[in-house]
């Protein structure tokens, strides 16, 4: 038998270091569905159905409902998601969609949200909050934690 080299052994060695850290990327992705995570004002009623916080981008799923007797015209922009102390700007993430626009919420009107509100590059913390702002000053906002 040959000996093996050093560079043999490095190769070898690199190799399993490779297979192992593949095997624990999914360590940093937590994703879960919450439970009775609502909160309302007099005029919307928000929840968040699932949360899902994958290398640094969280994406949070929810549902509105209009509790009043008017339409209530939303744009995807209202939507902004607040961890620790920074808020990040909500960007609705749907696949094959490039132009995002404004959505009527209509009165008396329960609708999920067809995608997740995104923010990328957001530092790992145990809470993070769902907040949507109103047009007319008002706004909501929904508490959920970032891991099980």
């Amino acid at each position: 038998m040959k000996k093996q080299t050093a560079f043999q052994y490095l190769m070898i060695f690199s190799f399993f270091c490779i297979i192992f850290l593949c095997s624990c990327g999914g360590k940093y992705t937590r994703e879960f569905s919450p439970k009775e995570l609502v909160s309302e004002n007099s005029m919307v009623k928000l929840s968040v159905d699932k949360v899902l916080f994958k290398k640094g981008n969280l994406r949070v799923w929810g549902t509105l409902e209009n509790k009043t007797d008017q339409s209530i015209m939303l744009s995807y922009g209202s939507f902004k998601i607040k961890v620790l102390d920074t808020v990040y700007p909500g960007a609705l993430r749907v696949p094959f969609v490039r132009v995002t626009k404004d959505f009527p919420l209509e009165p008396k009107m329960l609708k999920k949200l067809p995608g997740p509100i995104e923010a990328l590059q957001v530092a790992p913390a145990s809470r993070g909050s769902l907040i949507l702002d109103i047009p007319g000053g008002s706004s909501v906002s929904v508490d959920f934690p970032m891991s099980e």
